[in-house]
């Protein structure tokens, strides 16, 4: 899930619309407002901020994608370096 949420918030910031999010990763809308609302859950609090418009990432949802990018980036190292190391 944590791809798909860093994927998913990543484009939410860029476009800030859901359906436009949707839209430039070839999904449904519904998918990334399921995805996002579970996540909200998970997390307890809210990670969009639906009430602006053009939607905005709510500071957790900020930190959030920032904790995402930086795992992701930490991953890619380790793969790289144990690619090295075989």
């Amino acid at each position: 899930m944590e791809n798909k949420l860093l994927v998913f918030l990543e484009a939410i910031q860029q476009h800030n619309s859901m359906t436009k999010a949707a839209q430039s990763l070839f999904i449904s809308q519904p998918y990334i407002s399921r995805t996002i609302k579970s996540a909200e859950t998970h997390f307890g609090t809210p990670l969009i901020d639906r009430g602006h418009h053009p939607l905005e990432l709510t500071y957790a949802g900020e930190r959030l994608l920032t904790y995402l990018q930086s795992d992701a980036r930490l991953h890619q190292r380790m793969n790289t370096e144990l690619k090295e190391i075989s």
